[in-house]
């Protein structure tokens, strides 16, 4: 199936620590999210291994997430919401997919693969119950 070039809202660049994007859950906005968070990653101070983490598990949930969506018979938007928290990197990814949160379970390789690089990977409904994907990223040293 042949989509158009993603096209988004404005990002809303609260702090350059931060961003927030909705995007059409089809496949090239995957990487427009994988150039965002790499972007943004030069200010969060993170070592290069965790920034791979970080792009790779952002890959694989919104590839999730445009999967599920290209199910409905309209794909949708996904919001994506990036930005640091005490000494974690959050990101949320709302899933537009009308699917109960608990359909969302990291089952599937790439969720898997998202889960094991995250510090937490949690999917609770979000305020319209739509599925929100939470992953947390420990960016203080353990060793302090």
């Amino acid at each position: 199936m042949a989509h158009d070039a993603p096209t988004a809202r404005t990002p809303s660049i609260v702090d350059p620590l931060s961003f927030a994007v909705t995007l059409p859950a089809v496949p090239e906005s995957v990487a427009v999210v994988r150039h965002l968070v790499g972007g943004t990653a030069g200010h969060w101070s993170v070592s290069e291994a965790l920034l791979h983490d970080i792009r790779v598990a952002v890959s694989e949930v919104c590839t999730d997430v445009v999967r599920r969506a290209g199910q409905a018979p309209v794909p949708g938007t996904m919001e994506i919401r990036a930005g640091t928290e005490e000494d974690s990197i959050v990101i949320r990814v709302r899933d537009p997919a009308p699917a109960a949160p608990a359909s969302v379970e990291p089952r599937d390789p790439g969720m898997l693969l998202a889960a094991a690089l995250t510090e937490s990977l949690q999917v609770d409904p979000g305020p319209d119950g739509a599925p929100l994907i939470t992953m947390t990223f420990a960016t203080a040293d353990p060793a302090r």
